[in-house]
């Protein structure tokens, strides 16, 4: 679309290497689209992780791919863009990601994300419903094919 129906979220931040392997450093929301994750040292790995289940990022390649990832399934490619990798994320999540990061180096790391949240009154309405299917007599049509309303 136009991005009209969006609102755009954006940040950067510095990690720091750790001995005790990936922090976490955001969650990102369900209903996020159009995620994008950049890493600018090649030996850094962000892992997205939900439900239990992670998936990192140097085993995702350039050809976009659907991925399992807990309960959601989801399109993840990465591309380079002035040699930094980027890792994307089509969406919309239907359950929230932690992202973390494992710096593979000693030097620090700077990440810049960005997602895009649809605006409140383009979300669907969300209700714990139950709902189901209920047979009643219908009449006849008053047309043979199409456009007819039911007796």
């Amino acid at each position: 679309g136009d991005g009209s129906s969006c609102e755009p979220v954006a940040g950067r931040l510095v990690v720091t290497p750790s001995d005790s392997g990936a922090q976490d450093f955001m969650t990102i929301p369900e209903d996020a689209v159009s995620v994008s994750v950049k890493m600018m040292q090649k030996t850094t790995v962000v892992y997205m992780k939900s439900g239990g289940d992670e998936l990192r990022s140097d085993v995702v390649d350039e050809e976009p791919m659907m991925m399992q990832l807990a309960e959601d399934r989801i399109k993840v490619w990465t591309s380079t863009e002035d040699g930094s990798e980027v890792l994307h994320v089509r969406g919309p999540l239907a359950n929230p990601i932690t992202l973390a990061v494992e710096v593979g180096s000693e030097k620090p790391e700077m990440i810049s994300y960005e997602y895009f949240l649809p605006r409140a009154e383009q979300l669907p309405e969300r209700e714990d419903s139950e709902y189901f299917w209920d047979v009643v007599s219908i009449g006849q049509c008053t047309a043979a094919c199409g456009g007819g309303v039911e007796d």
